[in-house]
């Protein structure tokens, strides 16, 4: 049994895990996009987006941990359904308001 946090590399890990996570009836997908200023690797936004899209077909609501204001905009265009907290390298701008 997996526990906190499930770590994927590929979409297929992303599918099954979903399904996983949607039969446990979770209240909510975290995912965590930040590099800590450069000293790691930032989850890959392709694979941000495929947690998005099979979260959400499973009925789940997605959050994310971010840092930067450019990843917030590129994943709240991806559907993201919140923030988990505020961009921190950069003042929230009008375009992430209206988005």
């Amino acid at each position: 049994m997996k526990g906190v946090p499930y770590e994927v590399s590929n979409v297929t890990e992303v599918k099954k895990d979903g399904a996983e996570l949607a039969a446990k009836n979770v209240d909510v997908v975290k995912i965590w996009v930040d590099d800590h200023l450069g000293k790691d690797r930032k989850i890959p936004f392709d694979l941000s987006k495929a947690i998005i899209e099979n979260a959400h077909r499973h009925h789940l609501k997605v959050a994310a941990h971010v840092f930067y204001l450019a990843d917030a905009k590129a994943l709240i265009d991806a559907d993201l359904t919140g923030l988990a907290h505020s961009v921190r390298d950069k003042p929230v701008d009008d375009e992430l308001i209206q988005i």
